[in-house]
């Protein structure tokens, strides 16, 4: 299974061609979906700008579900091994950030295996 999380744009729109998507469009959606499927999740694509706030305005970003998942993670002691984490934003600093976040993630998790 795919998960595409972002606020507006559909997966073909980032050039992904195929239907496989399930699409997600902010952060409560996110973790609603990751807990529902993660044991069949095979690729998550990242928006990082979701227009989503919580109850007391905090902004709610792609980077506070990239955070949000290797938390999950660790917390549930899951295996990661045939999961694929993609970033679709335009927003370049965003995409760097969430890319160094699951990378130095990732690294870490291997090494306690």
């Amino acid at each position: 299974m795919k998960l595409y999380l972002d606020d507006i744009r559909n997966p073909h729109q980032s050039g992904y061609q195929d239907s496989e998507w399930v699409v997600v469009r902010n952060y409560n959606e996110f973790v609603s979906a990751i807990k529902k499927y993660f044991s069949n999740l095979d690729v998550v694509s990242f928006d990082h700008d979701l227009a989503d706030f919580d109850s007391d305005g905090n902004e709610l970003t792609g980077y506070t579900c990239v955070k949000w998942l290797c938390d999950y993670i660790l917390d549930n002691d899951l295996d990661i091994s045939n999961l694929e984490i993609m970033f679709h934003t335009a927003n370049t600093v965003g995409k760097v950030n969430m890319m160094c976040y699951w990378n130095n993630f990732k690294e870490y998790y291997e090494e306690q295996q």
